[in-house]
């Protein structure tokens, strides 16, 4: 079982730090310079020349280090993506897809962290996706244990929204990872091009009323289910000859507005709801924003647009979850039969 630690500080610091009497979220712009704590550091230059590049237009002069840097490094993931090809793709193709994940949902700031960490301490019975993993998808399966430490300068020790402990073991949101992996079709884009936000909606669940397009839909669900594949075979190699029957476990927040896809996906996965006070929840993300965003920036967000950000998202999440969790379950799948 996983240290204790690993569950203590969750919203410590914000609970004691922001007003609700106000009608927007007061931010103070900070951690300009900063080249911490950033889930971009993993990108290749080929997901970054469409993820940053061609919105370079929308990148502040005073974000230009950050955009540099994060272009520098992709060039060295590059090179670890081409290893990672050379030595594993053919058994990635070849590995078969977890019929029965569990899934950690709800809106962000409701707990899903501590949920994530406490079940992931059960290393008997779930696999998960860490945070090296989360943060460098394209090479984790032959350069985790040298880019741990090669990378360890780059997260700090405890998270900027709250105390809760921060390093590369620890479980981690797979959208992380599939935002890099899909070139950019992720609703957690508006955390570094937040002046933008509108445009990112119809990534939350690519379904049309929101924009969203069945192309949009493919490519996230190839990147997703190619993660998949990928951590599978990690746990897979980490076994070794042992027979195990562990579950993989998944928390992102944003998988909230997705459960009819998840459904399709992997008819028999679980899925577990996280809730809390709508008001705490909201006096989180505030916080959150006002600590974690600015780390991520490449452009200058507005008290109004992380308000209009936390609460469509609020909604839309909830709305969808709701008419998720009233439509029939689908059709249970048939028991394989025995060897």
């Amino acid at each position: 079982m996983a240290s204790h630690s690993n569950l203590s500080g969750f919203d410590s610091i914000s609970e004691q730090n922001t007003d609700l009497n106000r009608t927007y979220p007061k931010l103070t712009q900070k951690h300009v310079f900063s080249l911490k704590n950033n889930p971009m550091c993993g990108v290749t230059f080929y997901q970054w020349f469409f993820i940053g590049f061609k919105r370079l237009r929308y990148v502040e002069i005073k974000y230009i280090p950050r955009f540099l840097f994060i272009t520098a490094i992709s060039f060295f993931n590059s090179i670890s993506a081409c290893i990672e090809y050379l030595l594993f793709e053919r058994h990635i193709r070849q590995v078969k897809l977890p019929t029965d994940p569990v899934f950690i949902i709800g809106h962000p700031r409701t707990g899903t962290t501590l949920i994530h960490n406490l079940l992931a301490s059960d290393t008997e019975n779930f696999y998960f996706c860490n945070t090296f993993c989360a943060g460098f998808p394209s090479c984790f399966l032959w350069f985790e244990p040298w880019g741990k430490k090669l990378f360890s300068g780059v997260i700090e020790k405890t998270r900027p929204m709250d105390a809760m402990p921060l390093h590369f073991e620890l479980p981690q949101e797979d959208e992380c990872a599939v935002n890099l992996l899909s070139m950019g079709k992720s609703y957690y884009m508006p955390l570094w091009f937040m002046s933008q936000e509108t445009q990112f909606r119809r990534y939350l669940d690519f379904s049309e009323e929101d924009g969203g397009c069945k192309a949009d839909e493919d490519a996230w669900v190839s990147a997703f289910l190619y993660l998949m594949r990928k951590l599978t075979l990690r746990n897979q190699r980490a076994e070794g000859l042992a027979v195990t029957r562990k579950r993989l476990l998944i928390k992102s927040p944003i998988h909230t507005a997705r459960v009819p896809l998840l459904r399709r996906l992997f008819p028999a996965a679980s899925f577990l709801y996280v809730h809390r006070d709508p008001f705490e929840v909201y006096q989180s993300a505030v916080h959150m924003a006002d600590t974690a965003y600015w780390f991520f920036s490449l452009n200058t967000q507005s008290d109004e647009q992380v308000n209009d950000f936390i609460l469509w998202q609020f909604e839309r999440m909830w709305a969808k979850y709701d008419a998720a969790a009233r439509a029939p379950a689908p059709p249970a799948p048939a028991p394989t039969a025995p060897a």
